[in-house]
């Protein structure tokens, strides 16, 4: 499948194929503008990582991937700058994809200020999951929280949505895991590391 000029949207009646699975989508999401998929090339690196640029293929070829197989086990990490806002919608379009593609399925769109420990606690059944109100500047609890959740349902597709930083840096230096696919829509188009010399 070609991702190219491919609209970033979500479908018809997304909230009802939504309640069909008893997945609780944030209201903010809805509110997103669709836009069409065209990564831009970005810049990582920093003190802790090696400076490269990451090409649009990379993220092209992690959406084809996805979507010729979303239940493949995964970490997807979708970020976007200034806010994740782009992120979201384009965590909710992946759902909306799985959602069509799986009969019987149990999502999950679990925010970070809700009680992570509860999920793991109860076992709570999942076969898809989106952790959303992730930022780079959270204190190192709420990061193993994070980390505590996305390695106890590591045998399912799951999606970061990041807000502020690109997804390879924060997934290397902070996250200390290692995704599958990444997606990445800076706040200006091209992003790169400008060192001051």
């Amino acid at each position: 499948m070609t991702t190219s000029k491919l609209r970033i949207a979500l479908p018809k009646r997304f909230d009802h194929l939504c309640a069909l699975h008893n997945v609780v989508v944030p209201g903010p999401v809805y509110a997103q503008a669709p836009f069409f998929f065209a990564p831009p090339p970005f810049g990582i690196g920093n003190e802790r990582l090696k400076d490269r640029i990451i090409s649009e293929a990379v993220q092209e070829n992690s959406l084809d991937g996805f979507l010729e197989d979303p239940t493949a086990p995964s970490l997807y990490v979708a970020a976007s700058e200034p806010d994740g806002g782009a992120a979201s919608l384009f965590a909710a379009f992946l759902l909306s994809h799985y959602l069509k593609s799986v009969r019987n399925c149990r999502p999950i769109w679990h925010r970070m200020h809700q009680h992570t420990q509860e999920l793991v606690r109860n076992e709570v059944p999942c076969s898809f999951l989106i952790v959303s109100g992730v930022y780079p500047t959270m204190t190192p609890y709420r990061m193993e929280r994070l980390r505590d959740l996305l390695e106890y349902y590591d045998s399912i597709p799951r999606i970061v949505v990041l807000s502020g930083e690109d997804p390879l840096t924060f997934c290397y230096t902070k996250l200390h895991l290692k995704p599958t696919h990444i997606f990445f829509k800076p706040a200006g188009g091209f992003k790169k590391k400008v060192e001051v010399v």
